[in-house]
């Protein structure tokens, strides 16, 4: 599976460098990606964590769709968001 994601790599990493956090959330579905690290972009997405998808019809999805989701919650939930209703 191929895509175009390599075009908002420069994007995303000039936001990192601004903002000085991440913005990337790489989920993989397969190892296409891995061809593209000969490029410096590429060697810093390999350096994240990636989600691995690529099991997403067994078990194994759960568990990384579980990681996905605290993710997410740790660095984009709003501090008055969070299910509480107070």
């Amino acid at each position: 599976m191929r895509s175009g994601f390599g075009r908002f790599l420069p994007t995303a990493r000039e936001i990192e460098r601004e903002t000085k956090r991440d913005v990337l959330c790489p989920v993989s579905l397969d190892d296409a990606w891995k061809d593209k690290v000969t490029d410096v972009l590429w060697e810093h997405l390999e350096k994240k964590y990636i989600l691995d998808f690529s099991k997403w019809k067994t078990k194994a999805f759960a568990g990384q769709f579980g990681k996905l989701l605290k993710g997410l919650k740790i660095y984009y939930e709003k501090p008055n968001e969070g299910g509480s209703n107070g």
